[in-house]
């Protein structure tokens, strides 16, 4: 995407927040302790920022498009084929007082009350890559994004007839999903089951006796099964088949019916007594809590409100406790299907890596180069997913192998890594390599993919 002098330079500020985390301005101190080519070694914080703003949006989808190709490429070499990719869909907000457009107030799921933007990242559970992202108004909600998700990937040149598209709960409507069925999209998704709805009836009326079916348990994922196959009709007056996969966690059940019943004595009891409450708490309590008029007030005086339990809807919430469904229009298998929604947790620990281990809390940038700072710390945040799927692939093919992080840290494992130095004398005209101890080796074959460098090489 961009020209030899600015890829090295990308490459090397993204090494630079990978390993540092720094300010633009810091970079020049840090780069002149490191072996970096020339373009890349004096950069001043200005030519950083300059560096940051020729990501406009048209090379921003340009890159991830032509990224995704290259991926298709090197994995049809390994087994022949290009498959379906299966690719866990999910946003995070990211706080900032950039006066880009699309910082605005909305749902915060973390540091209520400041502005953000959207970010949505869409990551390959096939190889742990993430192969598109995109920013967007921090006041829109997940379900307003997933059909303009999927625009966004269409006009941006991906084959979204090769991909199958995984989300949660968070994104699913009726319509959004008859449109991907009439645009012959492959999806899976978690769908909330709704009140009256064809899901919740079955539950009520049968759902006690799925654990007396031996064949329902599923023994891997620990869950109980039942599939039903839907008919929805096209707007080609055809028919397309989507099936509904239902799981009950037994495990999972018990967990929320007693954390349920906790929270609700909890906040009850608080209000009763007319002290205050802890306003998460409140919020998370507050559709089993309801108010009516004392019955013991006086007849003559304006009613007093209190608080009492609306047991029908903890009742409603215990009966579905447990409960998940999962529709798609391409996976029949209940297995497979819960295989591939449980994936998406790599997409959680991405969002772990880019808020917390990269400086991706909060976007401290102009609103021109705020597209570039959020691909650089894609690039960093990719490479830290990379080290970790690389680990699970290994451990997978060799069991007995005992390879591991130090401290299951990703910062520990590169600080680790980081007292090895590349010496030179004057007087020689060769760079010495430290001796690198096995361990150090199998980390840079294993984990990322590097050869080991020469013991000795030319600048």
């Amino acid at each position: 995407m961009f020209d030899s002098k600015h890829a090295e330079q990308w490459i090397s500020y993204a090494i630079y927040q990978i390993l540092k985390g720094g300010s633009a301005d810091c970079y020049s101190d840090w780069a002149y302790h490191q072996i970096l080519p020339r373009v890349a070694q004096n950069l001043s914080g200005q030519e950083v920022t300059k560096l940051l703003r020729t990501c406009t949006p048209e090379a921003w989808d340009e890159f991830w498009a032509k990224r995704f190709k290259i991926l298709q490429k090197k994995q049809a070499e390994v087994d022949g084929r290009i498959p379906i990719r299966y690719c866990a869909i999910d946003s995070t907000s990211i706080n900032s007082y950039s006066s880009a457009e699309q910082i605005e107030y909305g749902h915060a799921k973390q540091d209520e009350g400041l502005p953000q933007l959207n970010l949505a990242t869409v990551l390959d559970q096939l190889t742990g890559r993430i192969v598109y992202a995109f920013a967007y108004n921090g006041s829109i909600n997940d379900r307003g994004s997933y059909s303009y998700i999927y625009e966004r990937m269409k006009q941006a040149g991906f084959p979204m007839d090769q991909i199958m598209l995984i989300s949660d709960r968070g994104y699913p409507s009726n319509s959004m999903l008859n449109k991907l069925i009439n645009d012959n999209m492959a999806f899976l998704t978690g769908c909330p089951i709704a009140a009256g709805s064809n899901e919740e009836k079955w539950i009520f009326e049968q759902g006690r006796e799925l654990e007396r079916r031996t064949q329902a348990w599923d023994r891997i994922h620990r869950v109980y099964s039942h599939t039903v196959t839907e008919s929805w009709q096209k707007s080609n007056k055809t028919t397309a088949k989507v099936y509904s996969h239902l799981f009950y966690d037994p495990e999972r059940a018990q967990a929320v019916r007693s954390n349920l019943n906790s929270l609700v004595v909890q906040v009850f009891d608080e209000l009763s007594h007319g002290r205050k409450v802890d306003q998460r708490l409140f919020q998370e309590a507050r559709p089993y809590l309801k108010e009516v008029a004392d019955p013991k007030g006086s007849q003559h005086q304006t009613p007093k409100k209190i608080w009492v339990i609306d047991q029908t809807a903890v009742n409603r919430t215990a009966d579905l406790a447990g409960w998940l469904n999962i529709k798609s229009n391409v996976v029949e298998d209940s297995s497979v299907a819960i295989d591939l929604y449980r994936l998406r947790g790599l997409i959680e620990q991405g969002f772990d890596q880019l808020k917390n281990q990269l400086p991706g809390r909060r976007l401290r940038v102009t609103e021109a180069s705020h597209l570039g700072k959020l691909l650089v710390y894609l690039i960093g945040c990719d490479l830290r997913l990379q080290i970790r799927h690389n680990l699970m692939l290994q451990q997978e093919r060799e069991p007995n192998w005992k390879m591991e992080l130090p401290g299951n840290s990703i910062n520990k494992l590169l600080m680790s890594m980081d007292r090895y130095t590349v010496r030179r004398n004057r007087s020689c005209e060769y760079w010495l390599v430290d001796l690198l101890p096995k361990r150090v080796r199998d980390w840079l074959t294993c984990l990322f993919r590097v050869d080991v460098p020469a013991k000795r090489f030319r600048s």
